[in-house]
C-alpha cells in the first residue's frame, strides 16, 4: 500500500505542488512508492526527494540519474516481493529494513 498527499501551495507560500508518497513499512511498499515518485518526478520534470527513506546520502535529485545509479538487472527467477526486497537490501545505510518482504 502507498498513500499519496498532493499539496498544492499558496501564491504567497512560494507556490508549486508537491506529490508526497507514503509506503506501507514494508520491501514492495517502499520499491512502490519509490517507483511512483519517481515516474511523477520524471513526467513533471520535478525533482525526486528522498529525505524520508534515505536510500542513497545524498541522493541525486534528478529521477534519471537516481534510477540509473540504484538500477539492478531482474534475475528471470524473480518474482515481484523478492524483487523488491533485492532492490532495497542494496542500500547499506537501510541496514535491513524493512524486515518484512510484503504486507501479506
Amino acid at each position: 500500500m502507498v498513500w499519496l498527499t498532493v499539496i498544492d501551495h499558496l501564491p504567497e507560500a512560494g507556490g508549486g505542488v508537491e506529490a508526497v508518497f507514503s509506503p506501507c513499512r514494508a520491501c514492495v511498499g517502499v520499491v512502490l512508492a519509490t517507483a511512483l515518485a519517481l515516474t511523477a518526478a520524471e513526467l513533471t520534470g520535478g525533482e525526486f526527494v528522498d529525505e524520508q527513506i534515505r536510500m542513497l546520502r545524498p541522493g541525486p535529485t534528478d529521477p534519471g540519474r537516481f534510477v540509473a545509479a540504484t538500477r539492478l538487472a531482474p534475475p528471470p527467477d524473480d518474482d515481484f516481493a523478492l524483487g523488491c526486497e533485492r532492490y532495497l537490501r542494496q542500500f547499506p545505510a537501510l541496514n535491513g529494513w524493512p524486515r518484512r518482504r510484503s504486507m501479506r
